[in-house]
């Protein structure tokens, strides 16, 4: 079925969702192997599996950018991982994970206020972006 005009709003708001996941990918990307190089492999393994579920979120953001005929803008800022401070990264990642949860919860609010809550009343995952 084709989207409502009411979506134009949440399709700008999941192209910032893409964005913060392809930001995410990369960051954890990015720590994923440092800390194995620094010999730190249980951590590095824990943020390659990070990076395995940003990719699910992201794929699941494309498809619903897909169910509102909408490509997706894949720009976004740099994932800046300063992973020889510790603390810093903790700061970074913490950051990040809080954007990308405001966001995402903005993006629910506002399609439930446009009318299009059906998906996630269906979501088994509990996680906002599923198709249908």
């Amino acid at each position: 079925p084709m989207p409502s005009p009411i979506s134009h709003d949440v399709v700008s708001a999941c192209q910032q969702v893409v964005s913060l996941h392809l930001t995410a990918i990369e960051f954890y990307t990015l720590a994923a192997a440092h800390f194995t190089r620094r010999g730190y492999p249980t951590l590095g393994a824990r943020f390659a599996a990070d990076v395995t579920e940003e990719r699910g979120h992201l794929d699941a953001v494309l498809a619903r950018l897909e169910f509102f005929w909408t490509p997706a803008e894949v720009t976004h800022g740099p994932a800046a991982a300063p992973c020889d401070d510790v603390p810093e990264f903790l700061r970074a990642a913490l950051a990040l994970e809080t954007d990308a949860a405001n966001t995402e919860r903005g993006v629910i609010t506002m399609a439930r206020a446009a009318g299009d809550d059906a998906r996630t009343k269906n979501d088994h995952k509990n996680h906002p972006f599923l198709p249908e």
